[in-house]
């Protein structure tokens, strides 16, 4: 009996050994975790990192023997106002006092009994060039130069020419935004012929929104609207206020192609409550001589890095432009720009 009765102390004795090592190892870092991340979440925000800053976050489930916990991966657009140095040091401050392992390296890691918690990742926000590409319509092969750069491309189309309808049909089918390139008077009318499509000053509004409306209907599904020519048009508050409403009826963004010194379109689409961009550098208007063409890029260049973007427009006649454009890809990536469509430049 004395025997048995051994038997089961040492056996109870086991049971409660085995116990209390599951126990151990089923250590729960739920609320951990959670206190780490409050604590990063609240100082991403004091460092004015918004959430549009935070381009993926996820969640992965881990597991060890009977240990289980979340692992937290933060990547992180950090803007150009943002010091990133300060950020990486506030977040680091802001967790210490829980006694975490802290990985410092090109990214963080914060964790505890060698198990990571928390990953943050960093990126460095990308610089960005809008390449916009007028006069469409005349030409439809000279399209695939373009295209080949496999790089995004704004084009831009004219009204009712000769390979309008298939150009845009074709971009349609290939999923390419591209926009209207409009017609307005020019400064010296009979030097620089708009066409006639071209809306001019001498219009009442309702001319103005019929020659509008035809135009557009020519040119399919559009996603903007920018000006051909038009130096002299752009320049009248008021006649720019009814072209702009008008736009704003189809939903459409205007880009002012800057052929004025003095553009009221930016100031009028404020008022009228239309999207707007201005053009910043104009590529090839000094020709078609390639080199010509480079120093306009270098112009771009210190645009974008003083503006952080930057829009440039080109034409689809200069039969170097292509190649000059595919030299540069390279350099620009280099240096952290990235081609975009006019679009992503109206959502920042």
């Amino acid at each position: 009996m004395k025997y048995i009765k051994q038997i089961l102390f040492i056996l109870i004795v086991i049971a409660i050994a085995i116990l209390l090592f599951i126990i151990q190892e089923r250590k729960d870092y739920t609320e951990y975790i959670l206190k780490l991340d409050t604590a990063i979440k609240d100082t991403l925000v004091k460092n004015n990192i918004k959430d549009k800053d935070i381009i993926h976050q996820y969640w992965r489930e881990k597991k060890q023997g009977l240990q289980y916990w979340v692992e937290i991966t933060k990547e992180i657009e950090v803007p150009e106002y943002v010091q990133s140095d300060k950020l990486r040091k506030s977040l680091v401050e802001s967790v210490k006092k829980y006694n975490p392992e802290i990985y410092l390296g090109e990214n963080i890691e914060i964790g505890k009994d060698k198990k990571i918690f928390i990953r943050l990742i960093f990126h460095k926000k990308k610089l960005r060039v809008a390449l916009v590409i007028d006069d469409l319509g005349y030409d439809e092969k000279a399209i695939e130069n373009f295209l080949n750069l496999n790089i995004p491309i704004n084009f831009s189309v004219l009204p009712k020419e000769k390979f309008t309808k298939k150009i845009t049909e074709k971009f349609q089918k290939l999923n390419i935004p591209y926009l209207l390139h409009l017609p307005l008077e020019p400064h010296n009318i009979k030097k620089n012929y708009p066409g006639e499509a071209a809306i001019l000053l001498s219009m009442t509004d309702r001319q103005i929104e019929e020659m509008f409306e035809e135009n557009l209907k020519s040119v399919g599904n559009p996603v903007g609207v920018n000006n051909h020519m038009g130096s002299k048009f752009t320049e009248d508050e008021e006649k720019m206020a009814v072209l702009l409403n008008v736009i704003k009826k189809h939903g459409l963004f205007f880009l002012d192609s800057h052929t004025s010194k003095k553009p009221v379109s930016h100031k009028v689409a404020k008022k009228v409550g239309v999207k707007c961009l201005v053009n910043n550098v104009f590529l090839d208007m000094v020709g078609d001589d390639p080199e010509l063409i480079r120093k306009q890029f270098d112009i771009l260049l210190s645009v974008v890095k003083r503006n952080k973007k930057a829009i440039a427009i080109g034409h689809i006649e200069r039969k170097t432009l292509p190649e000059v454009i595919k030299s540069i890809i390279p350099y620009f990536k280099e240096k952290n720009i990235e081609f975009v469509y006019l679009k992503d430049l109206l959502e920042e």
